[in-house]
């Protein structure tokens, strides 16, 4: 409320400059104090600091799950995470990091395919050592070949800046041979042949072949492409053994392999190939524990006991490897020439399968196929270093002393008694008791063709051993 200066009277309507009263002109209105001024410039500067403190930390949460995410698209990291869901059998994180030709698994085929890697140690750690591999290759940018899984970077980034990873599972191929009129279902699936074939593009792992109302035949493909025949059983099989031979007669040809009394059959063929497959990924995983030692042609990998458990020569007609169990016997072979592939597997020195590019041959097919039982020569030849007839001669061993005489000659020398011709041009291996002066020993000479191969020794009657001369004479002294 406003009073006229002069009279005193109240201001009556606040749009009035003088008094009605006296005509004095009334005061301009003050400008407020300066403080109520300042009261929203200090509301303002807070409000603007929140703002700031709020963005800021919107900036740090996003730059900081910006990083964590790079982080964990990081190659090294990618493939911990795979790895640990292959170790762990963990099928549900193994689908959200691997896919097949795009596609990302189901639930059974992930544990299908994460059982049949644990069922193997070997493929297992195979597939661990090729992603640690592939990663430090995509550091490098050095590209190598992948096993099972393939790591590769993704065309899409995360964020448009952080790269993304991921595992393509190899598939494999199987071409089955299918007899005719044979209904057949590969891992439950029913599958139609055509003209006798059916190839199929596979998830790797185990393969369950069966044909209607028989029982299922399985084997494990982890790469390329495996050729099978399936076979049905034949009526009077059980009646076509081969009749019993004398104990003094020759050992049967390479192509003729025998099991514990009778010609292998092709339902027997299979379980020796899974072990044979076995043993080569065991091999092939622990090279680096292996001795490298150059040779004629080729390199060799030697186990501690001198033992030749890999050998790979190169020739004009390509190369191959060799693959030998323990006591040096070979049990594998693989060439490759201008993009074709062999594999030859073996049995106490009978080939037991061959695969081809486009057929499969078993044992009770091959005995009649000439092809088939030069191939087995030729390779065994190759495997052992020499001709077969280089070495002419008869054995005079005995049946029950035979075993611990090969195995004594291929150990010291490389070379396979049972693969010398049996000639009656002189004697390659001869044992006999009369230069021996213990009764409890024969004494053997062989006559090898390799450089340093001839030597004697001594068999123990009682526990079927070969021992050096001198080991012999150490025992008598």
């Amino acid at each position: 409320m406003s009073f006229c200066t002069n009279c005193g009277q109240v201001k009556k309507r606040l749009e009035d400059r003088v008094c009605v009263h006296c005509g004095e002109r009334f005061p301009a209105d003050e400008p407020a104090p300066a403080e109520v001024a300042e009261e929203p410039k200090v509301k303002r500067r807070r409000r603007l600091m929140w703002i700031g403190i709020v963005a800021a930390i919107i900036l740090l949460a996003g730059g900081g799950g910006y990083a964590y995410s790079w982080l964990e698209q990081e190659p090294g990291r990618f493939t911990e995470r795979v790895i640990h869901a292959v170790e762990t059998h963990d099928a549900k994180a193994f689908r959200e990091l691997a896919s097949l030709e795009k596609h990302m698994l189901t639930q059974e085929e992930a544990e299908r395919l994460l059982t049949a890697i644990q069922e193997d140690a070997a493929t297992e750690k195979r597939l661990v050592r090729s992603l640690q591999e592939q990663e430090q290759a995509l550091r490098s940018h050095r590209s190598v070949r992948p096993f099972l899984l393939k790591l590769q970077e993704q065309k899409e980034k995360k964020w448009l800046f952080a790269p993304q990873y991921e595992v393509q599972i190899q598939p494999v191929t199987l071409t089955v041979a299918v007899p005719d009129g044979a209904a057949v279902r590969v891992n439950g699936k029913k599958e139609t042949p055509k003209e006798g074939r059916l190839e199929l593009s596979q998830l790797p792992g185990r393969q369950d072949i069966q044909i209607e109302g028989e029982a299922a035949q399985t084997l494990y493909v982890w790469e390329g492409q495996e050729d099978y025949q399936v076979q049905l059983p034949k009526a009077k099989q059980e009646n076509t053994a081969p009749p019993p031979q004398p104990a003094d007669a020759p050992a049967p040809a390479p192509s003729a392999v025998q099991v514990t009394g009778g010609f292998i059959r092709n339902a027997e063929v299979e379980p020796l190939v899974l072990k044979i497959r076995a043993e080569y990924n065991a091999i092939n995983s622990g090279l680096a524990s292996l001795k490298k030692e150059n040779m004629a042609g080729g390199v060799r990998y030697v186990d501690e006991n001198g033992m030749t458990r890999k050998k790979v020569l190169s020739r004009a007609d390509g190369e191959t490897e060799f693959y030998y169990w323990a006591d040096g016997t070979v049990f594998f072979a693989f060439h490759s020439h201008g993009g074709e592939e062999n594999r030859y597997y073996f049995y106490e020195n009978g080939l037991i399968r061959w695969i081809a590019q486009k057929a499969v041959i078993n044992a009770e097919e091959g005995q009649q196929n000439a092809l088939y039982r030069e191939r087995t020569r030729t390779y065994i030849e190759m495997a052992y270093g020499r001709q077969i007839g280089d070495v002419k001669g008869f054995f005079s061993v005995s049946p029950e002393l035979y075993p611990a005489v090969r195995s004594y000659i291929l150990q010291r020398t490389g070379e396979d008694v049972s693969l010398i011709l049996r000639q009656n041009e002189g004697s390659a291996l001869s044992c006999t008791m009369e230069h021996s002066s213990d009764p409890g020993f024969v004494f053997c000479t062989y006559n090898g063709s390799g450089k340093g191969s001839s030597m004697d020794f001594y068999v123990n009657l009682k526990t079927k051993q070969a021992i050096s001369g001198t080991e012999f004479l150490g025992r008598k002294e």
